[in-house]
């Protein structure tokens, strides 16, 4: 380490001062694009307008991926990634334009999804969902008690439900039907677990608990959700989709021959559905009618959004 003090000269000593060390460089941090920042801020701004517009809190986003999930032919797709990675290393034409044929070939049994057609699946597990927690409120309520369990939903009054042709015969919903402590009360699902089963993203939980939100307004704030809750709301939600999804995928297939899954294929599925369950022809033409008019809403907010400088 340098000596602070001067040598010895002659005629005498001074003392030469330390040398300071340069100021340490201000650390900038970095700053966030004023765009990114802009994207993210709209994309939430625009949810929450499609929800307060629309009513309708299960995405239509989600809703898709489960539609693609179910209606997947794993068998197809892996011929096709196989003949794709083949093309790589072909180089003679007739054997590019072969393979590329025999592409065009399987690419034709593949089934595709029309923009709208998830649209049909969101609000109506939408409207289900909601129907079944409005009828657990009011059931909870009338018990007296505070803690909202999946018991709630099995009263035989269920049964008026509009939807329960829809719900009444999914696996989640027969079997804690069986379920000897849902019959019992289900006493050991008390208390809100926010964090339940959020390992899994593609859930429905988020959504169905700003639909608890809301309906709570209209019914009692301080009403606790069992820990069950909405996980089970969201298997029924995820096992709709799949039962309607089956029979679409089925029906395109071996009757109607087509590739495409528009929304009037999946209306008409939940028609079958909902006849098969003697539910009554207006009510079924009622929510035949509010897909309509929820699918128009969400194509106006589309265009509304696309447009320049439009304001929200």
């Amino acid at each position: 380490m340098q000596n602070t003090e001067a040598k010895i000269k002659k005629g005498g000593s001074k003392k030469v001062k330390p040398e300071v060390a340069p100021a340490p460089k201000e650390i900038v941090q970095p700053v966030v694009p004023e765009s990114e920042v802009t994207d993210a801020n709209d994309a939430a701004k625009k949810k929450r307008v499609s929800n307060n517009v629309t009513g309708i809190h299960i995405a239509r986003a989600r809703c898709e991926w489960h539609l693609r999930n179910f209606i997947s032919d794993e068998d197809i797709d892996n011929k096709i990634k196989e003949l794709k990675d083949a093309q790589k290393s072909l180089t003679a034409d007739e054997e590019i334009a072969s393979n590329k044929n025999k592409i065009d070939e399987l690419n034709k049994q593949v089934i595709r999804i029309s923009h709208n057609a998830p649209s049909v699946l969101s609000v109506v597990s939408d409207t289900m969902v909601k129907d079944l927690i409005r009828f657990g409120f009011s059931q909870l309520i009338q018990s007296g008690k505070k803690t909202l369990d999946v018991s709630y939903f099995y009263s035989n009054d269920i049964k008026s439900s509009r939807y329960y042709s829809l719900f009444s015969s999914l696996p989640s919903y027969t079997s804690s039907a069986a379920d000897t402590n849902v019959a019992a009360g289900a006493k050991n699902d008390v208390g809100d677990n926010e964090n339940d089963d959020s390992s899994d993203n593609m859930t429905f939980n988020t959504y169905i608990t700003e639909a608890i939100n809301d309906i709570k307004k209209d019914f009692e704030p301080k009403i606790i959700i069992g820990k069950k809750v909405k996980k089970y709301l969201s298997n029924l939600v995820i096992e709709l989709i799949r039962r309607v999804s089956v029979i679409t995928k089925s029906l395109l297939k071996t009757i109607i021959n087509v590739r495409t899954i528009v929304p009037n294929h999946i209306k008409e599925v939940i028609r079958i559905l909902l006849l098969d369950g003697n539910s009554p022809s207006d009510e079924i033409d009622n929510l035949m009618n509010l897909i309509d008019d929820k699918i128009k809403q969400i194509q106006e907010i589309a265009k509304t959004e696309k447009a320049p400088n439009a304001v929200v």
